[in-house]
Order: C-alpha cells, then structure tokens, then sequence
C-alpha cells in the first residue's frame, strides 16, 4: 500500500488462541520512519476483520536494501 515499502521483506504471521488474535510483524527497514509505516498498515488492515488484534512488532531498523 505505500511505494516507500515496495522491496522490503517484511512478513506479517497471524495467532489466534483463546480468543486472542495477534499479528506478529517480523523483517527488516532501513529507518523508523519506513518501521512505523509498516506497523500503521498493519494495524489498519488488522482492524478491518477483527479490532482488537495486538500487533506485535519485530520489525528491526538498519541496512534493509530495496530490490
């Protein structure tokens, strides 16, 4: 959804149990700013199925490259 992350590896895996949804983000980016890019997506499209999904944030910051 934003050009800034076309080329980035992040990955989301979805957790369901007891109830609880959680999305755990995991890759790396080259700023915070392209990090809480990321995470605003996520958390925008989580909240369309279901609004209390946590999402968890194993996004690391450092030399991603694009492809």
């Amino acid at each position: 959804r934003d050009a800034g992350l076309a080329g980035l590896l992040l990955t989301p895996t979805a957790h369901v149990r007891g109830g609880e949804a959680k999305v755990e983000i995991t890759g790396e980016v080259p700023d915070v700013g392209a990090r809480e890019t990321a995470l605003r997506i996520a958390r925008e499209e989580a909240a369309r199925v279901r609004p209390d999904v946590e999402i968890i944030d194993r996004i690391s910051v450092g030399a991603a490259k694009v492809a």
